[in-house]
C-alpha cells in the first residue's frame, strides 16, 4: 500500500478494507469466515485501487450460531485490522530490526495517540494531504480496533 499516493486513496483502500472484513464476519450470512490473518501483506489491490482480503490460509468458518467462537476469533481480527490502520497512516510496518531485534512499534504508537502527539508518528507525506481532524478521527477509529475488550 505504500506505493499509493494520496490520502483519499488510503481512505477509500482502508473502507474497502473494513467492508470486506464486515461481510467475512456478517451475522447474516449461513457461515462466518474468521480471517485470523489479517495485515497489510493480506490486503490486494486491483487496478481500481479496490482492497481485496487475501490468503485464507489460517481461516476458520464458523456458524452463525456459534457465538462464542465468533467473538474470540473476530477480536483477533478487529485488532490485527486497527494495526494495519495504523501501518497506513504512518506508512511504515509495525516492527523493525534495531541491533538484531525486533522492535514492536503498535505499543508506541498508542502511547503516542494517549498523548495527543500523533502528529510524531503521522507520514510527513500525508500530513500534507491531510487535515488535523481527519487524521484524529482515522487514529482514533484505529485505537478503538485496538482494544482487546470485546465489549468495546
Amino acid at each position: 500500500m505504500w506505493g499509493v499516493t494520496t490520502w483519499n486513496q488510503l481512505l477509500k483502500i482502508c473502507h474497502g478494507a473494513a467492508c470486506g472484513l464486515n461481510y467475512l464476519h456478517d451475522p447474516v450470512m449461513h457461515q462466518r469466515v474468521l480471517h485470523r490473518d489479517v495485515k497489510s501483506s493480506n490486503i490486494f489491490l486491483d487496478e481500481n485501487l479496490t482492497a481485496k482480503i487475501s490468503d485464507f490460509g489460517l481461516s476458520q468458518i464458523g456458524l452463525t450460531n456459534q457465538q462464542y467462537t465468533y467473538h474470540v476469533s473476530n477480536v483477533v481480527d478487529v485488532y490485527s485490522f486497527g494495526v494495519v490502520l495504523l501501518e497506513v497512516i504512518c506508512e511504515r510496518h509495525c516492527f523493525e530490526y534495531c541491533n538484531g531485534e525486533l522492535k514492536i512499534l503498535v505499543s508506541l504508537w498508542k502511547e503516542l495517540y494517549e498523548e495527543d502527539k500523533i502528529d510524531d508518528i503521522v507520514s510527513n507525506n500525508l500530513k500534507e494531504q491531510m487535515d488535523m481532524d481527519s487524521c484524529k478521527t482515522f487514529f482514533n477509529i484505529a485505537y478503538q480496533c485496538l482494544n482487546r475488550d470485546r465489549k468495546e
